[in-house]
C-alpha cells in the first residue's frame, strides 16, 4: 500500500522554483507593496501525465501599519498534454537471427525517434538524445562502440507530428534475461512562434519535419524559453522575463535477452556490379561454445542471377575452429537486384543463425559501366 501511494504521488503535478530544481517552497513571504505596484511570483509547474490541473493561490495580506488580517484566492484550470515521444529500435545485421536476443559483445545499432505531439500554438526546440544504460552488478549493460558515444547533440526545431533520429552504435556488455538495458533520455524546450505566425505542418524535407535552431532568424532564436504544459497559450517574449531549465522525456529501451556469442558471423555482401561479371559473396563462421557443431549451409539461384559454385555444404566445426564459405554468381538483370537466399542452420541445435527474412540487394549496372561507389 506505501509503494502504491508513493508511486501515485510521483505522478501528481508539481510547483517547482524558478531554476527547476527544487519543489517550491510553502509558504512563500513577499515584500511589502506599496498602492499600485506589482509583486509576479515565478515558478514552473511540471506536469508528468495528460490531464486537467488546477492551480489555486491562495493569498494573505494585512496592512502594513496593523489591522486585520485577510485573504483572497485566485484558481485556475490548465490542461496538461504529451509533447514529445520517444520511440527505440533495435536494428539487427542480416547475420542476426530472428530469435529476439542479443549477442553479448556483439556490435548493434539503436535507432531513436522522437516525435513532436505539441499542439499547433507551439514549436519545440529538441537539444539533445541520450541512452542511459541501466547497471548490472555495478557495471553499463551497454557500450558504445563509436566516437559518437551515447549521446548526440540534436539543435532541431520540431513542429507538431515532425520527428528527430539518431542512430547509436552499442554493444551490450553482460548475460541478461529479458529485460529493458537502459533508457533514452530527450532534452527539449517550448520554442514561442512569433505572434500571429502560423506553424508549418508540411514536415520539410523528405519527411524529416525538423529544421536546425541555429537555421532560425536571431529573434526567433534568443525566444527559445519555457517547457511547461503545452496547452496554455504562448504569451509574448516580454512575459517570459526568464528562461526555465529545460524538459526531458523518458523512455526505456525495449525489453531483450542478452545471451553469450555461440557463433561468430562475418557475411561480406557486394552492394553493386556489373551486369555479366562476377560477383562474390562470403561467409565466415566461428564456434565459440565448447561442443563440436555441425552446420548446413545452402545456396538457392533466382532469376536475377547465374550460380557457379555448391548449393549445399555440410561442415562441422570443433570449438574454436571457423570456416569460410564463397558463392559465385553472375548478374543477368540490371537494376536493383534481391541476391538470392542464404541460409544456415546448425543442425546440433536446429537453429536458424540467419534471418531467412532478411532482404540483400545489389545495384547491377549495365555491361561496360561501373557505377561509383
Amino acid at each position: 500500500a506505501e509503494k502504491e501511494a508513493a508511486e501515485a504521488e510521483a505522478l501528481e503535478p508539481e510547483l517547482l522554483d524558478e531554476g527547476g530544481a527544487a519543489p517550491l517552497a510553502h509558504p512563500l513571504s513577499l515584500p511589502p507593496v506599496v498602492r499600485d505596484e506589482c509583486h509576479r511570483v515565478r515558478l514552473l509547474l511540471r506536469a508528468v501525465r495528460p490531464g486537467a490541473v488546477r492551480l489555486q493561490a491562495l493569498l494573505e495580506y494585512a496592512p502594513a501599519g496593523g489591522g486585520a488580517r485577510a485573504e483572497t484566492v485566485v484558481s485556475a484550470m490548465v490542461e496538461a498534454v504529451p509533447a514529445v515521444e520517444v520511440r527505440c529500435e533495435y536494428l539487427f545485421s542480416p547475420t542476426r537471427t530472428a530469435r529476439g536476443s542479443l549477442a553479448r559483445d556483439e556490435p548493434l545499432h539503436l535507432l531513436v525517434t522522437a516525435s513532436c505531439l505539441a499542439p499547433l500554438a507551439a514549436g519545440l526546440v529538441l537539444h539533445s538524445l541520450e541512452v542511459r544504460p541501466s547497471l548490472v552488478r555495478g557495471q553499463p549493460a551497454l557500450e558504445a562502440v563509436s566516437a559518437g558515444g551515447l549521446g548526440a547533440r540534436c539543435d532541431a526545431l520540431l513542429r507538431e507530428g515532425s520527428e528527430h533520429t539518431a542512430l547509436f552504435a552499442l554493444r551490450p556488455c553482460a548475460d541478461l534475461p529479458a529485460q529493458s538495458l537502459g533508457t533514452v533520455v530527450a532534452s527539449w524546450s517550448r520554442a514561442p512562434l512569433e505572434p500571429g505566425a502560423e506553424p508549418s505542418t508540411d514536415g520539410g524535407a523528405e519527411g524529416s519535419g525538423t529544421e536546425p535552431a541555429a537555421a532560425l532568424a536571431p529573434e526567433r532564436s534568443a525566444r527559445l524559453a519555457s517547457p511547461a504544459a503545452a496547452a496554455l497559450p504562448l504569451p509574448p517574449r516580454e512575459a517570459l522575463p526568464f528562461a526555465p531549465p529545460a524538459s526531458s522525456t523518458e523512455a526505456a529501451l525495449p525489453a531483450v535477452a542478452v545471451e553469450p556469442v555461440e557463433f561468430d558471423l562475418a557475411l561480406t555482401v557486394p552492394s553493386e556490379g556489373r551486369l555479366g561479371a562476377l560477383l562474390q559473396l562470403q561467409l565466415s563462421i566461428t564456434n565459440r561454445t565448447d561442443a563440436l557443431h555441425t552446420f548446413r549451409l545452402s545456396f538457392s539461384e533466382n532469376e536475377a542471377f547465374l550460380f557457379s559454385g555448391f548449393k549445399l555444404q555440410q561442415f562441422q566445426l570443433p570449438p574454436g575452429f571457423g570456416h569460410t564459405a564463397k558463392f559465385n554468381l553472375v548478374p543477368i538483370l540490371s537494376g536493383p537486384a534481391q541476391l538470392p537466399p542464404l541460409r544456415l542452420l546448425c543442425t546440433s541445435t536446429n537453429a536458424e543463425l540467419l534471418d531467412p527474412k532478411a532482404r540483400r540487394l545489389v545495384f547491377v549496372a549495365p555491361g561496360g559501366v561501373q557505377r561509383n561507389a
